[in-house]
């Protein structure tokens, strides 16, 4: 056989293959080069930018604090809920005014009324970064409805799907090259400055001091309900119109599925072996006439079930509304709130000092008191 036909019959040949072989050894080369370039001082001021990528600004400040050395001894948690209603700062002192010496903070997740995907975010990643000698988990009557049954926002999130919610092998090696490869890390990053979308809000945040983590204190912001002039919640007469109101009551069709969703956060906390205290944020009284139509109605169809979970686990509790409608008549409770479901400043203020009196009494009982 000649020397032309084995030529013609391997097109590489092994000139072609050498060529191949350089080629890719320039190519390992030129990678080499661009991540040993990004992992120069040069490139460190580059860094905040992964702030872009977390689905929301809270969790990135959290992140950085932690992982800075952050320490707080009692964190506070829930969704948008617990960000308005306590503040850490007030919790605090109150802890301080019967001898309590420790730290508190808020690590609430914004849009995260799904308690079963906040409880993997704390078990996949903020429990990796610390844990606190106490807990409290604070719901709302809006963690329970319809709507934590939507997609979450965070699981679809690139930098979350990718470190704390990987659904393919995709994920998977894409989490590892970005957290091993500054060249991928800052090749990641440059894809999202080069988006505008939502830069502007996230940038302000990148690094700005959160001492009160993620409490949210709506100064100025009072409920102006229409239709809502509620002196006597559990009139019969007014009951029996909202009950009859089109569509009345889908909101709570099911409360066993938010309930286990609960109960899977609820895992996740003692499994690690951290003390953990329920604290119910109270709906005022338009949300609950809207939703239930009576006090009785929203306490036989959400808070003795929630309150028979709580008992189930040994847990202790703190029912705000108690206290709440005690002191303050349905009337007046707009007042307390910047909208349907979220409290204003002088509600947080309220629920805040009552949390911390209640917490100061249970820390002290479980020996969580230096």
């Amino acid at each position: 056989m000649s020397r032309s036909s084995t030529s013609a019959s391997d097109p590489a040949g092994s000139g072609g293959w050498g060529r191949l072989g350089r080629l890719g050894l320039i190519l390992l080369a030129l990678l080499l080069g661009l991540e040993l370039i990004f992992r120069t001082p040069l490139t460190r001021g580059l860094q905040p930018y992964a702030d872009l990528l977390w689905y929301d600004v809270y969790l990135a400040t959290y992140n950085r604090d932690l992982q800075q050395g952050a320490r707080h001894d009692v964190w506070l948690t829930g969704s948008s809920y617990m960000m308005t209603g306590l503040s850490p700062a007030i919790v605090q002192q109150e802890l301080e005014s019967a001898g309590l010496s420790l730290t508190v903070q808020n690590y609430g997740l914004n849009q995260m009324q799904n308690l079963e995907v906040m409880g993997e975010v704390f078990d996949r990643w903020l429990f990796e970064l610390d844990q606190p000698d106490a807990f409290v988990l604070a719901v709302a009557g809006g963690n329970f409805g319809i709507t934590p049954r939507e997609t979450q926002p965070i699981i679809t999130s690139t930098l979350e799907r990718m470190l704390i919610f990987p659904a393919s092998l995709e994920d998977r090696v894409g989490g590892f090259l970005y957290q091993n490869s500054a060249l991928v890390h800052y090749g990641i990053l440059l894809r999202y400055v080069l988006d505008p979308r939502d830069v502007a809000e996230r940038g302000y945040f990148m690094n700005q001091a959160l001492p009160q983590g993620g409490f949210v204190d709506l100064v100025d912001r009072v409920y102006a309900p229409d239709n809502c002039n509620l002196t006597e919640i559990d009139d019969p007469a007014a009951v029996d119109a909202r009950l009859a109101m089109p569509g009345f009551g889908t909101y709570w069709a099911d409360l066993e599925i938010p309930l286990r969703e609960m109960e899977s956060f609820i895992a996740v906390v003692q499994r690690r072996g951290i003390p953990l205290a329920m604290v119910i944020i109270p709906d005022q009284a338009c949300a609950i006439g809207g939703y239930y139509g009576s006090y009785a109605n929203y306490d036989a169809m959400f808070i003795e079930p929630l309150q028979e979970r709580f008992e189930a686990h040994g847990l202790p509790v703190l029912d705000l509304d108690l206290p709440f409608r005690a002191a303050v008549p349905a009337a007046e409770q707009p007042n307390f709130y910047a909208n349907h479901n979220h409290p204003n400043h002088d509600g947080a203020m309220l629920f805040s000092r009552w949390t911390g009196e209640w917490l100061a009494d249970w820390l002290s009982e479980t020996g969580g008191d230096s």
